[in-house]
């Protein structure tokens, strides 16, 4: 450990990084993650210490800054999973890990995170996949998630699909969903609000919008303007309707609606 100590604090390494300074806040990105060359820095650090050889993933990453999260994680999560691994280097493997899945996830970084503490994998969640081909579900798991039981999450899933459909898909979809949670069925009953065809439906079913027509319908005639003159501006009025909901489109199009 006291080894271990003295080489964080004075790396070796191809980047001319202070792995402690690299992690401060100031030196941080504005979304929070650590910068490039200092994420390629920590991915050489690693390697270094699980003694892991030229054709590593860690290894390409460190030398290229290029690598997907799914190879990545097997390495680094040997790491995070080892009880005797020293605290600085699993917060290595945190501050690396944290910045290769926001790089990845269409959502960004994960937004709970105050700016500059440290990551953890338990909290982040990783957008990935689980089941092969055409059966494969769309899902998000903890970031420190062991790769077997993401691939074992499809059975637990598909009963759960073939009974609430496509909204569930849906459901699943969403950034803050962990398709690992035990609740799920019941979470995505509290929080599921609907399914709809298209966006006039949705907006019509969400707002008020069907009384205020008829209130412009009426206001017209009284005043003798044309009909057609005056009109709601559905376009305006579906980002207020984004702002207030979830919204998922399916792959036919539909729109199901979940309560943020």
């Amino acid at each position: 450990m006291e080894r271990f100590r003295a080489r964080h604090k004075q790396p070796e390494n191809d980047y001319n990084v202070d792995l402690d300074e690299a992690v401060k806040p100031e030196n941080l990105t504005g979304d929070g993650e650590v910068r490039a060359k200092a994420s390629g820095a920590i991915a050489a650090e690693l390697v270094r210490y699980a003694g892991l050889d030229e054709n590593s993933a860690l290894a390409r990453y460190a030398t290229t800054g290029r690598g997907r999260n799914e190879e990545l994680r097997e390495e680094y999560l040997l790491i995070h999973h080892d009880p005797s691994a020293p605290e600085p280097i699993r917060e290595l493997v945190a501050w690396f890990a944290s910045g290769v899945i926001a790089a990845e996830n269409t959502y960004g970084r994960f937004p709970h995170r105050p700016h500059g503490q440290t990551p953890s994998l338990r909290a982040i969640l990783w957008e990935t996949s689980t089941g092969e081909g055409k059966e494969a579900i769309a899902v998000n798991v903890p970031a420190d998630t062991p790769t077997e039981i993401i691939r074992r999450l499809c059975d637990r899933l598909t009963p759960l699909l073939d009974e609430l459909g496509a909204p569930f898909e849906a459901f699943l979809k969403l950034p803050d969903v962990n398709a690992t949670a035990d609740n799920l069925q019941k979470t995505f009953q509290d929080f599921y609000i609907g399914s709809y065809d298209d966006r006039e439906a949705l907006v019509r079913e969400l707002t008020e919008y069907n009384q205020w027509e008829e209130e412009i319908t009426k206001l017209c005639q009284q005043h003798g303007i044309p009909e057609g003159v005056v009109t709601i501006d559905l376009d305006e009025l579906w980002h207020y309707v984004e702002g207030g909901w979830d919204i998922i489109p399916d792959r036919d199009g539909r729109l199901h609606v979940f309560m943020t």
